[in-house]
C-alpha cells in the first residue's frame, strides 16, 4: 500500500520541504537533500559514469 502525505509545506525561509503523514510522523527535507537524491536520466547517468555533481549551498526550491 502507498501512503500518501497528509500535508506537504514548503518553507522558503528555512529552504525545506516539509512532508506530514496521518500517522502523526514528519519530515523535514533540505533543498541540497531533495537534489542529491535526484533520479532523472541526466543524474542517473552522472552517477553511473561516477562524475561527482557538486549542490549549490544556496539551492532553493522555487515551487512544489
Amino acid at each position: 500500500m502507498i501512503r500518501t502525505p497528509q500535508k506537504i509545506h514548503h518553507a522558503r525561509q528555512e529552504r525545506q520541504l516539509q512532508i506530514h503523514w496521518s500517522t502523526g510522523e514528519s519530515y523535514s527535507l533540505s533543498s541540497q537533500q531533495l537534489r542529491a537524491a535526484c533520479r532523472c536520466a541526466s543524474c542517473r547517468a552522472h552517477q553511473a559514469r561516477g562524475e561527482l555533481v557538486l549542490i549549490a549551498q544556496d539551492l532553493h526550491i522555487k515551487q512544489i
